[in-house]
């Protein structure tokens, strides 16, 4: 008998905004062209990044936005682009709000400093003319929820962090004059936001490297004092006494807005995570601890994007024929909750469509979800509004109960637990789950299995989904629940109006933990080198793909 017992309930809701997705002008086709619009639909999503990751530096033309040809940069060859009025307007039409990516790479002069950091040159009557055209409604009038500055800087945008601090400061100040100068700004784009890139030391913007020859840690810091006119101390050193170059890299770029108009012009930071628990489960936070450590020390109420999530498809670290489909799924789970645990405000999955191994359907012409697709539409129906509850796992950043054949989730919300019951084994298992200490009375119920198809392996990403329900009363006693897993399955347990223990209530009245949670720190030196957090728009760029496997993407 497995009994939940809750430790925590955490004062931060899942937010709707973090079931976004990615569309990809280079792939993806709407109406009768395409199967975006459908499988968009079916998985819930109510706001889309457009046009896509690097194929925004390589395609995107501001001055020509409805081109609907761009040429490949690998073969030369025209390939299809979404124009940009087609997709507005099916956000108009269909109510989704959109984050619109603007292209950074070409905005350089030939001028470059001491450091060899090229400075900005922006075409400022084509941005400018760009922004003033999309408030104006020129190309249809979604919601506008976000102008994000650059897709990736260190990869597609071939710069380093001091270059993507200026041109970005620049830019930002650019759209945030055109926007407050509006007719509409008090109104329908008071809340649109201007969001630029977190630092990252990877491909271009690699700087370790760079003082591989100082001996000590100090040396170091004094040579990057010296180079880029900072005020380092030790506290940009690891606890196990390194460069954080993360950090460092998130300075820089911090560093280059340095007048109060371009520090008053950006809303939110942006990261990209690409998972790959459990092989390392700091993957999930990394970031999100890097910007708490940079941007919300020295800007007051920024929100944070992630602007691509999923788990990785191009590692070595995970296996395409063991480690997606039900595994994927569970893994999403955990990264809702990190996502929600560090103030995440809005989110877009990578990739709705796509040929890579974590994509929620089939590639363009596929309606059909897979397992992702299925766990990614669960939780966006069931988990907003809901707070995570601390079920007291032996990892202080996990929330979920464990044993050795399954982990248990749970949310709570006003008027309902959520709960999912995942498997971890690659056998079948019986289990029992006693809720006791969450719930007084069960109210209605609502069980969902997610598996895979018979016969099909269930960790496999191509599997075949099978979603059906349980009833209740043929697995409910009272609060225990028994349930038989098949390998790696998830079961999501709804409980609507029930009346919730004693415990759970006085953790909500109080706000307070039962026990005290420890805060761990960890080395950032150990953090594993993101070489594909970058996945490739697939024939839509694969520049990235290259870089990607560079020797200089070591990180430390």
């Amino acid at each position: 008998m497995n009994i939940l017992n809750p430790k925590y309930i955490s004062n931060k809701e899942v937010n709707s905004a973090l079931f976004g997705g990615n569309i990809l002008a280079t792939r993806d086709q709407l109406g009768e062209d395409g199967t975006y619009d459908e499988v968009a639909t079916d998985l819930g999503i109510e706001s889309i990044r457009y046009p896509g990751g690097s194929l925004t530096e390589h395609y995107f033309d501001l001055a020509n936005p409805d081109n609907d040809l761009v040429k490949d940069i690998n073969s030369g060859k025209p390939i299809d682009f979404l124009p940009y009025s087609e997709f507005m307007s099916y956000a108009e039409d269909t109510g989704k709000s959109v984050t619109i990516v603007l292209p950074t790479q070409k905005y350089f002069s030939h001028q470059v400093d001491g450091n060899g950091d090229r400075y900005a040159q922006i075409d400022e009557d084509t941005l400018r003319g760009f922004v003033q055209d999309t408030l104006d409604g020129i190309y249809g009038s979604p919601s506008i929820r976000a102008f994000e500055i650059g897709n990736e800087y260190w990869g597609s945008g071939q710069m380093s962090s001091v270059e993507y601090g200026r041109v970005s400061s620049r830019m930002a100040e650019i759209v945030n004059d055109e926007i407050s100068h509006h007719s509409a700004a008090d109104s329908a784009f008071s809340e649109t936001e201007i969001v630029v890139q977190m630092g990252e030391n990877y491909n271009f913007a690699n700087m370790n490297k760079d003082y591989a020859h100082y001996d000590s840690a100090d040396e170091k810091i004094a040579a990057l004092n010296k180079d880029y006119d900072l005020d380092l101390d030790r506290s940009i050193l690891t606890p196990g006494g390194k460069i954080s170059w993360p950090q460092l890299a998130n300075k820089l770029i911090i560093n280059e807005f340095d007048t109060e108009s371009e520090q008053n012009a950006i809303d939110g930071v942006v990261a990209h995570i690409y998972s790959t628990a459990p092989d390392n489960l700091n993957s999930r936070y990394f970031d999100l601890n890097t910007i708490n450590k940079t941007w919300t020390e020295e800007f007051d109420d920024l929100s944070t994007y992630v602007t691509e999530w999923n788990l990785r498809s191009n590692t070595d670290a995970l296996d395409k024929t063991e480690d997606y489909g039900l595994k994927q799924a569970h893994e999403l789970i955990n990264m809702v909750e990190a996502m929600t645990e560090n103030d995440v405000d809005v989110a877009h999955i990578w990739a709705v469509q796509h040929s890579s191994a974590a994509n929620l359907s089939g590639d363009e012409g596929v309606i059909e979800l897979r397992i992702p697709g299925e766990m990614f539409r669960m939780m966006g129906k069931s988990l907003p509004g809901t707070k995570v509850v601390d079920l007291g796992h032996r990892f202080t950043s996990e929330t979920e109960a464990s044993d050795t054949q399954m982990d248990v989730h749970a949310f709570k919300g006003d008027d309902k637990l959520v709960a999912y019951i995942a498997s971890t084994t690659d056998h079948s298992s019986s289990q029992n789950v006693d809720f006791s200490k969450l719930l007084g009375q069960t109210g209605k119920v609502t069980i969902t299995r997610l598996g895979a198809a018979e016969g099909q392996n269930p960790g496999f990403h191509q599997t075949v989904p099978e979603v059906s329900s349980i009833d209740p009363d043929d697995v409910l006693d009272g609060s225990t629940l028994t349930v038989e897993l098949a390998p790696y399955e998830i079961i999501e347990v709804v409980f609507d109006d029930p009346e919730f223990s004693s415990e759970l209530t006085t953790m909500t009245l109080t706000g307070l933990p039962i026990v005290h949670i420890a805060e761990t720190e960890v080395d950032d030196s150990e953090q594993q080198v993101n070489d594909g957090a970058l996945e490739d728009d697939g024939g839509a760029g694969g520049l990235v793909g290259v870089l990607a496997m560079l020797p200089m993407l070591l990180l430390f």
